[in-house]
């Protein structure tokens, strides 16, 4: 049928320890998924993705471009109310 049973197992008797007000073991001996990671470590399941370059700043809007922004916005609450 389908994988190790170990890791549920291994959950559920956390869960019920914990319920019965302790851990069976410490939750840092799970990884993300409920795998148990090797003598307790939690370790990084992959490594994480490289961020994306940070974009170019875009050119700053000019003085009109900002009082067209403000009006427009102004009348979008004028309208609302």
């Amino acid at each position: 049928m389908g994988g190790d049973p170990a890791p549920r197992n291994v959950a559920r008797r956390l869960r019920e320890g914990m319920a019965r007000g302790g851990p069976s073991c410490p939750p840092t001996a799970f990884h993300d998924d409920g795998t148990l990671a090797p003598d307790g470590f939690r370790a990084p399941l992959a490594d994480p993705a490289p961020a994306d370059p940070a974009p170019a700043d875009p050119a700053p809007a000019g003085l009109a471009d900002l009082k067209a922004l403000l009006a427009a916005g102004l009348d979008l609450v004028g309208a609302s109310l």
